[in-house]
């Protein structure tokens, strides 16, 4: 059996799940497998896959989502260890090798993340644990390890799967993707995992995330365009997360603030849409939580008329 299955999901990418492809082959680690699952593609797709011959497993279904492509790919991998990539993304060359070292250095870790790069249509990059805040928490050292990880994870949220390597057994017992979920499927499944062990934290930025403008709706497009959809799911994922037993109190407590959060996220857009008395009850649902002055505020404001509770929502600077 491999040590690592590699799981891409792909729909109508025939432009870029090559280069995808074959940022894996080239990474010089033999003992794994690939497992490509097209979901549904209807352009040039298969028979760019076809063209690999045994160096793939190709697993063809209906297009349902991402997630279920996903645990399509789990369900047939023999790998011990569990590792995704996007089929318009990349993994730079080292980034297998890294994730091998951290698998023997830290051998009680149940996943291990490394820093990726956001690359814009334009060009520009960033730093992935800059953007979330993580990066402050390394100062000069090169790995972190957290014995109990669900507080830095849903702290530093959203995260990449394509950085992320998991130990299949563990994550077949946390539970595999929630089918219902295209947009923060990722943050789910990594805080169910974080909650069966030790987790670390590469500074390195060896993945490559691209955001394109594509004609699909894909998961950047999604974050940018159904609003309201996208603080849905995340709401989704934190009311599961507070649902967990034997939590603690500090993930009890940071959990909570980042579901008030993102209902006061989800509230700004349901304002925008001149959805006032809807905005007010999901602004009130983050004052239980929270109890916080902001969240008073952001109650008052659906009072005023729509004008000036636009203008609060545009003038506010964070959720």
């Amino acid at each position: 059996m491999p040590l690592i299955s590699v799981i891409i999901p792909t729909y109508n990418r025939e432009k870029f799940v090559v280069k995808a492809i074959d940022s894996v082959l080239r990474q010089g680690f033999t003992d794994i497998e690939i497992i490509v699952i097209d979901d549904g593609s209807t352009d040039g797709t298969r028979p760019i896959l076809a063209a690999y011959g045994a160096d793939i497993k190709c697993i063809f279904q209906e297009n349902a989502g991402v997630s279920s492509a996903r645990n399509a790919g789990i369900r047939v991998a023999q790998g011990t260890w569990v590792a995704f990539l996007d089929s318009d993304d990349e993994w730079t060359e080292g980034y297998l090798s890294c994730q091998v070292a951290q698998i023997k250095k830290f051998p009680e870790a149940v996943a291990h993340i490394t820093n990726a790069v956001t690359v814009l249509p334009g060009g520009g990059r960033s730093s992935r644990f800059v953007e979330t805040g993580l990066m402050d928490r390394f100062r000069a050292k090169p790995c972190l390890v957290f014995e109990r990880p669900l507080s830095v994870i849903v702290k530093h949220a959203p995260w990449f799967l394509q950085s992320s390597i998991i130990r299949r057994d563990v994550l077949l017992k946390a539970g595999l993707f929630d089918e219902g979920l295209s947009i923060a499927e990722d943050l789910d499944v990594i805080a169910r995992v974080s909650l069966g062990g030790p987790v670390t934290f590469c500074r390195k930025e060896l993945v490559e995330i691209y955001r394109r403008e594509e004609s699909i709706t894909n998961l950047g497009a999604q974050s940018l365009k159904r609003g309201i959809y996208r603080w849905k799911a995340f709401e989704k994922v934190y009311a599961n997360l507070l649902s967990f037993p034997d939590l603690t109190r500090m993930e009890k407590a940071t959990i909570a603030n980042a579901l008030s959060s993102t209902k006061r996220a989800l509230a700004n857009v349901l304002v925008m849409a001149d959805r006032k008395d809807e905005a007010r009850q999901v602004y009130k649902q983050a004052l239980s939580l929270d109890h916080s002055l902001r969240s008073l505020i952001k109650v008052v404001g659906t009072f005023l008329p729509p004008i000036v509770s636009r203008a609060l929502v545009r003038k506010s600077r964070s959720v």
